[in-house]
């Protein structure tokens, strides 16, 4: 197969020179930039009284948003009703108050009275949310003069409403002499809102007045809204709580196995937030011990794993990671000394960044590891970032920086570039570059990505980073195409397909993949999922010449060609030679790999999906990871006990024919995590998994209890297994008391 990459073609250097040199000069197009547009909504310290009046003066104070209204566009005259519209929120629920002026208020109708009616024929008014936990629902409120109150969840493209769902909210409402007032208030707790993480909230609000608007209504919620409107839903800002300066300070003496019983360490966290869009903070000796076990998985590549930290100050770091290229990987990072990072924003300008300082371990020196990122907004439909990672040890540097642009060429069309430099211990080869083109539609989109990468790039950039591989000159195309079908109880079918190729920099084919999956969507929130996808590997660690497939070899011999390839540039060279070249047998081995080898993997998934305690879903599947055929089987359920109980359940098994170590290994993982809100000061988190194949069992407990107000937290913590992501189970455990106290 050609590779246009080739330096025939010449392909590569004409994108790298469109992207890098064509799209800077983009702005000198356009020097125009766009004002900020705030998010109209203020958050509020104390909650406020319902009465419906909207007379307190914090309402005074919060900005106009009428921005918010939907507009009827069948409306005989708007001229007769004006609407003004506040937004307030705290850290439990969402207020929005409706000044419904009318022209004639003797006119303004209000009959309804029950529980969920059809509100259409009185005056009423309408909040409609965006769920932040299911990109596929929005949750309807309404309310009349005479407070009725009427909620629902509804489908994406308002074909499925399901008026039995009940939200915790009410609404009061008053009569003036210029019209009607309402007060409505939901709990935030059912659109998943936490007050210490920003959210991003989508909100279309409505009035009604049917004396105005259009009686011959074309479905369920005309003329409420028009769900096919594009811009229907417009954006809001719930910004985590802040305060200028913070401090945390943690004491930990516990118990642990081999260790005996003692004081185990104290630290302080300290953050400084001068404003909303500007915070910093330090952390000192961080409390790594009783951070919860990384969730155990299959690794069905020939890849490294990319695993979430868990670890708090990993975890709530700056923004999120270059996706592509990640040139900041927290997992390369093991227990350190302390930490600063920061981040914040202007109205052109993004900016973040991490720094830590490792501890001394086991002979392993201290290393400073740090990443920063800067985004700058040039004009609407086009910014350009920096991007660079760093680590530091015994005087050397290690890592790799990026330049990035991206374009905005419609909205619905984005061309992207980005191009990095590595440097360490290699300093030729050391290069990448992607370029992107992404088109999106509101049922169909195509994802193109061209990528090159030199054949040192990884070892310089892993060292703080996760680059899957390197040598490679590579195509990646994503499709996606949804078709409404309102037959068979289903209510649309959506098809994927994701197609992989590349090259090394030789121009030798070393993988191509193929993905297709198509998805049934039933009304009932029920989903069905068949997916079917192939890939080729070239075998780069082929013993040529030194046994072919199916004969046997000396396991000296054996033994003397593996330390002939010396440091191979894997994540785990052990396993990865062994999963290209696996050989059966003790003394005398049956070398059983190949040169080329053809995976697949065939799998059905079902499952519904209605929210947190009520998703369900089971694959089974059955494919060929290169030299063995596999099994496949996952299933997952949560549950809500209680009100204040949650519980998740999943269970993963891979069944190979036969076990050859260490690359192919059937393997049974089980996981259960729970939360018990014991009361509003006590909460109980449960976390139990086992990996069969490393005979590991871990059991985390942790009961928090907040002692004293405003910030003075126990925590009782129980680890049984301290062993980590991957490794062989150890028959550990640990007790630890953890005091920490929030001025």
């Amino acid at each position: 197969m050609t590779n246009p990459f080739s330096t025939n073609s010449q392909m590569s250097k004409l994108l790298v020179l469109c992207c890098f040199i064509l799209l800077p000069s983009i702005p000198v197009l356009s020097q125009v930039s766009e004002p900020v547009e705030e998010s109209p909504v203020l958050k509020i310290r104390e909650p406020i009284t319902l009465d419906g009046k909207l007379e307190e003066p914090i309402w005074q104070k919060a900005p106009e948003a009428k921005s918010l209204l939907y507009l009827q566009s069948d409306r005989t005259d708007s001229s007769q009703v004006e609407t003004s519209i506040k937004i307030l929120y705290d850290a439990s629920n969402l207020y929005v108050g409706f000044n419904c002026f009318d022209s004639d208020p003797s006119l303004i109708r209000g009959e309804m009275t029950i529980k969920d009616p059809d509100l259409r024929t009185d005056d009423s008014v309408y909040v409609l949310l965006e769920s932040m936990s299911d990109n596929r629902h929005y949750y309807l409120f309404g309310t009349n003069i005479r407070g009725a109150l009427l909620d629902a969840k509804i489908s994406k493209d308002g074909s499925v409403i399901d008026p039995k769902w009940d939200g915790r909210w009410t609404s009061e409402a008053a009569l003036t002499s210029k019209g009607w007032t309402v007060e409505v208030s939901i709990d935030l707790k059912d659109l998943k809102y936490e007050e210490d993480v920003d959210k991003n909230l989508g909100i279309s609000l409505s009035r009604v007045v049917p004396r105005l608007d259009s009686l011959l209504w074309s479905g369920p919620l005309d003329p409420i809204f028009n769900i096919d409107e594009p811009q229907l839903i417009k954006k809001i800002d719930l910004i985590a709580r802040r305060r200028a300066f913070g401090f945390n300070a943690y004491v930990l003496p516990g118990f642990q196995t081999d260790e005996g019983t003692g004081f185990k360490g104290a630290g302080i966290d300290a953050t400084y937030s001068p404003h909303k869009n500007l915070s910093s903070s330090v952390t000192l000796n961080p409390d790594f011990a009783t951070v919860e076990p990384i969730d155990e998985q299959f690794n069905l590549t020939m890849f490294e794993l990319y695993l979430q930290d868990k670890r708090p100050f990993f975890f709530k770091a700056t923004k999120p990671f270059d996706s592509n290229f990640n040139l900041f990987y927290p997992r390369r990072i093991g227990d350190i000394y302390g930490g600063f990072k920061f981040q914040g924003k202007t109205a052109k300008l993004e900016f973040s960044g991490i720094t830590s300082q490792t501890k001394k371990e086991s002979g392993i020196p201290t290393a400073n590891f740090s990443y920063l990122k800067m985004n700058a907004q040039l004009i609407k439909s086009f910014s350009v970032s920096l991007t660079a990672s760093n680590k530091l040890l015994e005087n050397q540097n290690t890592g790799a920086a990026a330049v990035s642009a991206n374009w905005n060429l419609t909205r619905k069309i984005k061309l992207a570039g980005q191009f990095f430099l590595s440097y360490g211990d290699f300093s030729e080869d050391n290069l990448a570059s992607l370029i992107k083109l992404h088109l999106d539609l509101p049922s169909f989109y195509l994802h193109l990505n061209l990528k090159r990468i030199e054949n040192h790039f990884w070892e310089n950039a892993n060292q703080v980073g996760y680059i899957l591989d390197d040598d490679r000159q590579e195509i990646e195309l994503f499709l996606n195409k949804s078709f409404p079908f309102d037959h068979l109880g289903m209510e649309n079918i959506e098809y994927d397909s994701y197609y992989d190729i590349y090259w090394n920099t030789e121009d030798t084919l070393r993988s191509w993949q193929i993905d297709q999956s198509l998805t049934l969507h039933f009304k009932n929130f029920w989903k069905l999922t068949v997916l079917h996808t192939r890939d080729y590997k070239f075998n780069t660690l082929f013993p040529e010449g030194i046994v072919e497939p199916g004969e046997g070899i000396d396991i000296e011999d054996w033994n003397d060609f593996q330390s002939s390839l010396g440091s191979l540039p894997y994540f785990d060279p052990v396993y990865v030679f062994n999963l290209l070249n696996p050989t059966v047998g003790r003394k005398y081995q049956l070398y059983i790999g190949s040169k080329e080898y053809n995976n697949y993997l065939t799998k059905v998934t079902s499952g519904f999906y209605k929210g947190k305690g009520n998703n369900f879903s089971l694959s089974i599947g059955m494919g060929k990871f290169f030299a063995q055929n596999y099994e496949y089987y996952e299933a997952y359920k949560d549950f809500i006990i209680s009100n204040n109980f949650y519980l998740g359940i999943r269970a993963n098994w891979i069944k190979y024919r036969y076990n050859i170590l260490p690359a192919y290994q059937s393997t049974r993982i089980y996981i259960l995590e729970g939360t018990y809100d014991i009361d509003q000061k006590r909460t109980l988190r449960i976390f139990f998994q086992h990996n069969s194949a490393a005979q590991k069992f871990n059991l985390f407990l942790n009961y928090q209890w907040e002692i004293l107000p405003f910030g003075g937290m126990l925590h009782l913590i129980y680890q049984r297994g301290l062993a980590g992501f991957g490794e062989v189970g150890l028959d550990n455990q640990a007790i630890y008391t953890k005091f920490i106290y929030s001025f």
